[in-house]
């Protein structure tokens, strides 16, 4: 669960590293599925893709594996 959603998207608010990945992951999936560390991942149906244009990513030093199995292009 990403808490203050909306400003995150804007880049009001910087995004933590889980954040991102729960983003990226949950970007044009068609299934859900849970994280090797319990990050839930819903399923997110075309219409409703997040735009990440925005986010603020300046917190984040390590972007490993954030994008891995992702459908974010």
């Amino acid at each position: 669960m990403i808490i203050n959603l909306e400003s995150k998207l804007s880049g009001s608010e910087p995004v933590t590293r889980e954040e991102l990945f729960e983003l990226v992951s949950s970007w044009g999936r068609t299934d859900g599925f849970i994280t090797y560390d319990n990050i839930d991942i819903k399923k997110c149906d075309a219409n409703e893709r997040y735009n990440l244009s925005n986010l603020d990513v300046s917190k984040i030093d390590n972007l490993s594996y954030v994008f891995r199995d992702s459908y974010y292009n």
